[in-house]
């Protein structure tokens, strides 16, 4: 174990720094592609990307580090379900960002300031959709039995798109 401890180490410092060093090549790379097109937004979601890239890094890292360390099954079981707890809130709150400025983004081209505020009312649907999702997602990687909920959320499904049905009518 005394031996393997510093490779572990060194794995997750290196790991680590690795992912900002890939994270600032695709700045650099990619930075001038996105510049061309003229719109702000996607500048922003390459910038929101290339800043999440170390964190995943370090995740991933700490747990190729850990698989170098002998532990009992139980307590690495235990960390690789927390890394994919943190890399699902990662990619989680990665997606609602980019997610709702894009829906902002949208509202703000639209000409009917109705609209534009139903778009922008959308945005706490559209987090609790993505966090719904992104805890379903992560209870099944972590072994959870997911039939039930599955048939729950399709019966949500139907049960709002039949509530929701007069309203859009109305609204198209």
């Amino acid at each position: 174990m005394a031996a393997s401890l510093p490779f572990a180490l060194l794995a997750f410092v290196g790991g680590g720094l690795l992912s900002i060093i890939a994270a600032r090549i695709c700045a650099l790379v990619l930075g001038p592609i996105v510049r061309r097109t003229g719109s702000d937004t996607d500048d922003w979601i390459l910038k929101v990307v290339v800043g999440s890239i170390p964190s995943f890094g370090w995740v991933i890292s700490a747990v190729l580090a850990l698989r170098m360390v002998p532990i009992p099954a139980e307590t690495e079981q235990l960390a690789f379900n927390l890394a994919k707890l943190i890399l699902a809130v990662l990619l989680v709150r990665l997606s609602n960002r980019i997610g709702v400025r894009l829906l902002h983004r949208l509202a703000a081209r639209s000409e009917d300031p109705a609209v534009s505020s139903m778009l922008r009312s959308l945005s706490p649907m559209l987090r609790a959709v993505i966090w719904s999702v992104g805890a379903v997602f992560f209870l099944q990687n972590i072994g959870v039995e997911m039939a039930a909920i599955w048939a729950l959320l399709s019966a949500g499904g139907i049960g709002a798109g039949l509530a929701l049905k007069q309203p859009v009518a109305e609204f198209f």
